[in-house]
């Protein structure tokens, strides 16, 4: 159970996560703290786990499945859960932990691929049942176990009905125990093996664990493929060094010429694999603490290397690391804590931060845009001015008509067409050049209204010519007066209806264009705010991290003043539960400071 003011920091942080993804419209900004979120939710389920985890993992062919055989409560080779044959690989991981009886026993397949798994065909006498995603199988008799582990865990190569690998996502098996009985056990598949899928799930699990045994294969004359493969993986055994237990297995198979050669060459060989896995650890370890090396044999658990047999070594590892569980335990607190203050430190920097720089800018352009929005419609009403001036001095000169009442010779209609001729050309270039000044201020809608304005290129001298060429050639003065009055008035009218538009149109459009830019500003610096919030939820929790050590020892001191003794039968117990907490509260001084 995790303390009450670590709790409240998780809380916090899942609270900043949850709205970080939700406003995040990039996921790739969290990529850079994924894989710390994914080793954050495995520490997590550690701590909170009823039992701290033993993670098995090694070479390929290293004893790890004979290792597990051998601390089942099983007499016998034909109930193996785990087979050790060299031929099959384990491909998924397994965990086992220790339940009272044999009737009791089970294994929770956890199904990955439904229609894969369907492909196998199970029997009726195995009462297996499914419980949503998962498959129990009892491992209450001898013919369930030789099926679960020859047909599903370690099916031979002639048994292809499925693949445990796209089938499967994890195994649970509940079974009795003869040593370990305390802890969850991880079995993994071997690393460096020829799948290398499983390999990277393997390393990916690694971390958040209590304890790793870490095996090697003692039989061997030279282990430079051990060696290599520590090298390779250098970086999670950095991370987890003082978690791991090294065990050389096999160490029985060697061949010696008499009891006095192998005990003396068992001794030389025990402290030279030692020095060589020593001097290899050395090239890249940052820890100076006495590493945890053991040598075993499962196979022959009798044999003493010297002094001790594989019984004496394992019951040794189970009181060490019964010993130093509690501590264990606030390492893990510590891991948790450590790994949970990167993760902020990183959002911080890479989401939270660079969010509020992206907003500040643009709210930066968006105030600019509005300011070029009041430009535009002060350039656009200047511009309008202009043209609606333009337009008066077009329709005046076609007022001018009117006046002409002596054009009733061909010399005084000349020239009153070469001077009405220059005027409307006139007239037209300078409302053209207007639109043309309007279009480039790209207020489109209005510089669409505006087309009517060329309308008064109807006004050309070869229509006026027209109108007039009727009254003087055909001496129909009268009515062609009319008719070309009535003509010029129309155009005129069609001017009129423009005036009354023209700064509406540029009025609404700029309305709308703020409206749209200041919806924009609104959500943008909503956002910004926002993440300006987050910004203060992590310092608040980074806060809390740094005064968690007083946090703690308040919290303790809450529980102390709440215990009333006069309430429990058992005084001393509750006592002694108190006083430990105050034990705990500096083991976690420690380890934090």
């Amino acid at each position: 159970m995790l303390p009450k003011p670590i709790i409240d920091i998780l809380t916090q942080f899942d609270d900043l996560l949850g709205a970080v993804n939700t406003l995040n419209d990039n996921n790739k900004d969290i990529e850079d703290v994924g894989n710390e979120i994914k080793l954050l939710k495995l520490w997590r389920e550690e701590i909170e786990s009823e039992k701290q985890s033993i993670y098995v993992i090694g070479k390929t062919s290293t004893g790890k499945s004979e290792f597990h055989n051998f601390i089942l409560e099983i007499d016998n080779k034909k109930d193996a859960l785990f087979k050790t044959s060299t031929k099959v690989e384990t491909g998924i991981i397994q965990t086992l932990q220790h339940c009272a009886s044999r009737k009791n026993a089970f294994a929770e397949i956890i199904v990955k691929d439904k229609d894969e798994i369907n492909r196998l065909t199970l029997p009726t006498q195995l009462n297996s049942r499914w419980n949503g995603s998962s498959l129990f199988i009892p491992l209450n008799t001898s013919e369930n176990i030789a099926y679960f582990r020859d047909n599903i865990i370690a099916k031979s190569e002639n048994n292809n009905s499925f693949d445990i690998i796209k089938a499967v996502e994890q195994v649970n098996i509940k079974f009795p125990l003869k040593y370990l009985k305390r802890y969850k056990l991880i079995d993994t598949p071997g690393l460096a093996s020829s799948i290398s899928e499983t390999d990277l799930d393997v390393k990916e699990h690694f971390n958040g664990k209590s304890h790793v045994f870490w095996f090697l294969d003692g039989s061997k004359r030279t282990i430079s493929d051990s060696l290599t493969l520590l090298d390779e993986e250098k970086v999670i055994i950095q991370n987890s060094e003082d978690r791991i237990s090294f065990i050389f297995n096999k160490f029985d198979l060697m061949e010696y010429d008499d009891d006095n050669e192998r005990k003396k060459v068992v001794s030389e060989r025990r402290q030279e694999l030692i020095d060589v896995l020593n001097f290899e650890l050395d090239k890249f370890s940052v820890k100076k603490e006495k590493r945890k090396i053991y040598f075993t044999s499962f196979k022959n658990p009798k044999k003493k290397f010297p002094a001790l047999n594989t019984h004496d070594v394992i019951k040794n590892i189970e009181d060490s690391k019964i010993n130093i569980e509690k501590e264990s335990h606030h390492k893990n607190i510590h891991s948790l804590i450590s790994n949970l203050s990167k993760i902020l430190e990183c959002i911080k920097k890479n989401v939270i931060e660079k969010k509020l720089n992206s907003s500040e800018k643009e709210i930066k352009k968006l105030e600019n845009k509005q300011k070029e929005i009041d430009k535009f419609k002060r350039d656009s009403l200047r511009i309008s001015s202009e043209t609606l001036g333009l337009i008066k001095k077009s329709k005046n000169s076609l007022n001018s008509i009117k006046k002409e009442k002596n054009l009733n010779t061909h010399k005084r209609f000349n020239n009153y067409q070469n001077k009405f001729k220059t005027q409307v050309r006139k007239s037209c270039k300078e409302i053209d050049n207007s639109v043309l000044r309007i279009e480039y201020l790209e207020l489109k809608n209005y510089h669409k209204k505006l087309q009517w304005i060329k309308k008064v290129r109807e006004y050309t001298f070869n229509d006026k010519e027209t109108i007039w060429k009727k009254f003087v050639i055909d001496s129909e003065l009268k009515q062609s007066i009319i008719d070309s009055e009535k003509y010029v008035q129309e155009k005129i009218e069609s001017f009129d209806s423009l005036v009354p538009m023209l700064n509406n149109i540029i009025t609404e459009e700029c309305k709308r264009l703020l409206k749209k830019n200041d919806n924009q500003l609104s959500i943008v610096t909503e956002k910004r705010n926002y993440y300006y919030e987050q910004s203060l939820i992590i310092k608040e929790s980074e806060q809390k991290i740094k005064d968690l050590d007083s946090n703690l020892l308040k919290d303790i001191e809450q529980r102390v003043s709440q215990w009333k003794p006069e309430n429990t039968h058992k005084k001393l117990e509750n006592f002694l539960a108190l006083f430990s907490l105050l034990q705990e509260h500096n083991i976690i001084e420690q380890k934090i400071i």
